[in-house]
């Protein structure tokens, strides 16, 4: 039954608010992290809750929290599925790399980690970027940020469905440090807006550039292709982000659930007007 109601959910952001998603998903790598409660009230109720919450988080090296002034830093309070009880998300140090989790509310001040499964222990999650509201349930924004040993950064979009304790991942915008390293030098800015496209089977690349570049892996010793992000296999749509200010190139957007940046070649890119 949850497995239906997830290609449900899926099936309908799909179709309806692809370019919408896109665009939120966009957005979202020039936000910041949500603010928590941080009001006296909103402490003193950090403060109480976090020591049971702290024995369920499955940790280990460094002590969770370790960094911050205190457990309000890290914990929102919000009835998630909205069956009129509280729940928790911590988001913070669970080492080696941060995470977010979810605790349900079980009445009673009391939180717990009941019918915990995987997809409530969101790894590599280390910024709650917004939470929504609406009839169908709670969406969340969250963050994956390039550190170390790790290339990529990932932000993806996740729904709790109303009167369901699970999460379920609409979408995902992926792509490597390279790219965001580029984005002042092209200009790109919050403002920017997604312009329709249809684009051709090509390699989509790191830099505005056809050369391959082979760099060794500081963390693995292994050669890694440093101009590559994916491969399209055949003509689909898409979105322009920018056009190069000095090159015959062009930062896209390309995918509906499961979405890459990269630059192409300009003639490989037909704008829909």
């Amino acid at each position: 039954m949850r497995f239906f109601i997830s290609l449900i959910i899926l099936l309908g952001y799909r179709s309806v608010h692809a370019q919408a998603l896109s665009q939120e998903l966009f957005d979202t790598i020039f936000a910041s992290n949500l603010p928590t409660d941080t009001s006296e009230s909103g402490k003193k109720k950090a403060m109480l809750h976090w020591p049971e919450i702290k024995k369920q988080l499955d940790c280990y090296m460094e002590s969770p929290g370790r960094y911050s002034k205190g457990p309000w830093e890290f914990l929102h309070f919000i009835d998630l599925d909205r069956d009129g009880l509280e729940d928790v998300i911590y988001v913070g140090s669970c080492a080696p790399y941060n995470s977010t989790w979810i605790f349900w509310g079980e009445g009673s001040g009391s939180f717990s980690l009941k019918n915990l499964n995987d997809s409530l222990r969101l790894y590599f999650y280390d910024t709650l970027n917004s939470i929504e509201q609406d009839s169908s349930g709670t969406q969340l924004v969250l963050t994956h940020h390039s550190c170390c040993a790790d290339y990529t950064y990932v932000i993806s979009k996740f729904v709790v469905p109303k009167g369901q304790k699970q999460i379920v991942k609409l979408a995902s915008l992926k792509f490597s440090n390279r790219i965001y390293s580029h984005w002042e030098k092209v200009g790109l800015n919050k403002e920017m807006k997604l312009k329709s496209a249809i684009i051709s089977p090509d390699s989509v690349r790191s830099m505005p550039s056809h050369e391959n570049y082979w760099m060794e892996d500081p963390a693995s010793d292994d050669m890694m292709h440093y101009n590559f992000e994916f491969y399209i296999p055949r003509r689909t749509s898409g979105y322009v982000l920018k056009e190069h200010p000095e090159k015959p190139w062009v930062l896209c957007m390309i995918g509906e659930t499961e979405i890459g940046i990269g630059w192409l070649p300009k003639s490989k890119i037909t704008i829909q007007h």
